[in-house]
C-alpha cells in the first residue's frame, strides 16, 4: 500500500463518562463528517493517497466541527456535510484552501495541534507540557474542572511512574517555553502497536492505579473507517489510527536557512513574505507565497495578517496580496534618511532629457541590487522596474559595476570596468534590454552606488556611454564624493 501523501483530522466529539457536568463546545455530527470524507476518497478511488483519521480536540468548536489537513496545516472551522466534496476538489486535489472555511477561524493554540499530531506519531514528542496540553483542552472551552482535576492527577501519576517528576514540576509551574534537553524522556506516554490496530502502555505504567489515565482505543476494519471502542475513562482522545507519514521534518523555509543571530524567527519570516514580491512580481497568491518562501500556507495566513495590520501588505477582492501603502511610506522614510534625493533625481532628469531613456541610480543590498531612485523615459516601449524593486546582482550593467568594485563575478569585466568606469551590455540581464553603467563615489572614494541608463536593446547608443560616465562623476561632485586612483583598476 501506498504511503498516505495527506491526512485528514476531525475532533471525535464524544464526551468522556467522566465528565458528566462538562459539555464540549462543539457541534455533534464530527463522526458522520469523517464517514462522508471517507465516501468521497472511496468514490474518487484514491484510498492510498489520502488517509481520514478521528483526532483529539482540535480547539474551541463553536463554529462547527474542526477539520486540519496535514501537512497542508490547514485548520478549517465550521465544516459541513456539504463541504466535504469541495475540501477535496480544492484542498486535497488542488492544493488551495477553500477560505470561507478559513476567515474568521477562532485561535487554536499551535501547541495543541502539535499535541494532536504528537498524539498518533506524525511529529515526534517535545515534552510533557505540549501532552498536558492535549489533556487540558479536551473539554473544549470550559474552565478546568472536577473531573479534569482528576485527569490532571492522573497525568501527574502517569509522570511520577515515567520518571518525569522534574519536567512536570516546569509544566505546573507554567513554562510556556519548556522543552526537555532529551527527547528521550519526553516520549509519549502511550504508544502505538506495532500493528497499529491498538494502543498499548509502557511497562512503566502496566500497573493499575485508580489515577491512571486510560485512553479511547481502535480497531481496525477493513472496508471502512476506524470503528471506535472505550476502553474504561477518557481524559484524553488520541489518534485512532496510525500514522505512515514519514517523520522527517519538512524542507526548511528560507528564513530557517538564514536566520539572524539572536533575532525572532517569526519576524524573520514575515520579512521573507515581504521579499518574495518584486522581480516584476506585483501580486501573489498565498500559495504562490507558501511556496517562494517554503512556509506552510497555515503560518503565510498568520503572517499576512500581521503584515495587513501594518499596512505592508494588502488583501485584493480576488484573494491575492500586494504590497501595502506601509512599504511606499518605508521607502520614503529611507529615501529621506540618505539625505541624497535631492542631489540623485536632478542627475537622472538629466540624463533622460540627453537621451530619452530611462534612467535610475541603484545601491548594492546583500545579494541583490536596489533600484533606490529611477526617472522614466518618456516614450511609450520602455523596461518598467520601478524605485524600490530589487535586481539581481551578477546579471545587467548595473549589478556589474557593483560587482566589479567589491571584487566579485568576472574579474577580468571588473578591471574593465574600474578602468573605464563605465559599461554597456545588450542583452545581460534581459534579452530584449540593453543598459549602461557608471560608478558614482562617496566622501572616502567607496562605491556609494552606480548609476544607469536602460533601453531596448535596438536603441543602444554607444555614444551614451560618456554622456552616463560623466553622470557619474557629476553625481561623485554633488556627494562630496572622489574617484579612486587609476591604480585601482
Amino acid at each position: 500500500m501506498a504511503r498516505p501523501e495527506r491526512h485528514v483530522f476531525a475532533c471525535t466529539q464524544n464526551r468522556p463518562p467522566q465528565h458528566p457536568r462538562v459539555v464540549c463546545a462543539g457541534r455533534k455530527g464530527s463522526t458522520a463528517l469523517l464517514k462522508a470524507f471517507w465516501a468521497e476518497q472511496q468514490k474518487r478511488q484514491a484510498p492510498d493517497t489520502v488517509a481520514i483519521t478521528y483526532s483529539g480536540c482540535l480547539g474551541p468548536c463553536d463554529q462547527g466541527t474542526n477539520v486540519l489537513i496535514y501537512p497542508d496545516a490547514v485548520l478549517y472551522s465550521g465544516v459541513t456535510m456539504a463541504d466535504v466534496e469541495k475540501i477535496f476538489t480544492r484542498q486535497l486535489e488542488g492544493r488551495e484552501p477553500v477560505r470561507r472555511l478559513i476567515e474568521g477561524l477562532h485561535g487554536a493554540p499551535a501547541e495543541q495541534i502539535d499535541a494532536v499530531l504528537w498524539s498518533v506519531t506524525l511529529t515526534s514528542p517535545r515534552s510533557l507540557a505540549a501532552y498536558y496540553l492535549l489533556n487540558k483542552f479536551h473539554a473544549g472551552r470550559r474552565e478546568l474542572d472536577e473531573a479534569e482535576h482528576a485527569a490532571h492527577l492522573g497525568l501527574k501519576a502517569a509522570a511520577h511512574a515515567a520518571g518525569l517528576n522534574e519536567d512536570w514540576q516546569m509544566v505546573q509551574a507554567g513554562d510556556a517555553n519548556f522543552h526537555a534537553p532529551d527527547p528521550a524522556r519526553s516520549r509519549p506516554l502511550l504508544a502505538v502497536h506495532a500493528k497499529g490496530a491498538r494502543l498499548h502502555r509502557p511497562a512503566a505504567r502496566r500497573t493499575r492505579n485508580r489515577n491512571t489515565v486510560d485512553h479511547t482505543t481502535t480497531t481496525a476494519r477493513s472496508g471502512g473507517p476506524p470503528r471506535l471502542r472505550r476502553s474504561g475513562s477518557v481524559a484524553a482522545t488520541v489518534r485512532l489510527r496510525r500514522s505512515t507519514m514519514s517523520k522527517q521534518p519538512a524542507i526548511a523555509s528560507l528564513a530557517d536557512d538564514n536566520l539572524a543571530a539572536g533575532g525572532v524567527a517569526a519576524v524573520d519570516r514575515a520579512l521573507t513574505l515581504l521579499a518574495a514580491f518584486g522581480n516584476g512580481t506585483h501580486v501573489l497568491s498565498l500559495s504562490a507565497l507558501a511556496e517562494r518562501t517554503r512556509l506552510y500556507k497555515s503560518t503565510v495566513l498568520r503572517l499576512l495578517a500581521s503584515l495587513e495590520h501594518a499596512h505592508l501588505v494588502v488583501r485584493r477582492a480576488d484573494g491575492c496580496y500586494v504590497l501595502g501603502s506601509g512599504v511606499a511610506r518605508l521607502h520614503a522614510v529611507y529615501a529621506q534618511s540618505s539625505s541624497s534625493e535631492s542631489l540623485v533625481i536632478p542627475v537622472l532628469q538629466e540624463l533622460v532629457a540627453a537621451t530619452r531613456e530611462s534612467a535610475a541610480f541603484h545601491v548594492r543590498q546583500g545579494a541583490q541590487r536596489l533600484c533606490l531612485y529611477r526617472v522614466d523615459s518618456p516614450q511609450p516601449v520602455r523596461d518598467h522596474i520601478r524605485a524600490g524593486e530589487l535586481l539581481p546582482l551578477d546579471r545587467g550593467t548595473g549589478g556589474r559595476v557593483l560587482q566589479a568594485y567589491c571584487h566579485e563575478g568576472d574579474e577580468a569585466l571588473g578591471q574593465q570596468i574600474r578602468r573605464q568606469q563605465v559599461i554597456a551590455l545588450a542583452g545581460d540581464r534581459d534579452p530584449q534590454l540593453a543598459g549602461i553603467a557608471a560608478p558614482v563615489f562617496g566622501p572616502s572614494g567607496q562605491l556609494a552606488g552606480v548609476i544607469t541608463l536602460t533601453m531596448p536593446r535596438e536603441r543602444l547608443d554607444s555614444a551614451w556611454a560618456e554622456i552616463v560616465r560623466n553622470s557619474g562623476r557629476t553625481l561623485t561632485r554633488y556627494l562630496g564624493g572622489i574617484k579612486p586612483g587609476e591604480a585601482d583598476g
